[in-house]
């Protein structure tokens, strides 16, 4: 971790390093990226992620309705297959 990068702060629990990201830092700024290693790139690149979709989103209380309603089908689906002995497409 560079000097330039004092938005993150990282703590060694045994061998595992972990990225504290702090609340009013804005993940979606390009610079975040720079100078960081793999493992913190990919994490925040799924919180980064996660933050376009979000936003563009016209309704987001439909939304997460909808996102409800397609896992509540889909664990529906699977038992159905299930019971059908269909293994294969689970």
């Amino acid at each position: 971790m560079t000097g330039s990068l004092s938005i993150f702060h990282t703590h060694n629990l045994k061998s595992c390093q972990c990225l504290i990201i702090l609340q009013n830092m804005d993940v979606l700024n390009p610079f975040i990226l720079e100078n960081i290693d793999e493992t913190s790139w990919k994490c925040l690149s799924g919180v980064r992620a996660n933050m376009q979709i979000l936003q563009l989103v016209p309704n987001l209380e439909k939304f997460q309705l909808v996102l409800r309603c397609l896992k509540l089908w889909a664990r529906r689906l699977r038992s159905i297959l299930q019971r059908m002995g269909n293994f294969h497409f689970l």
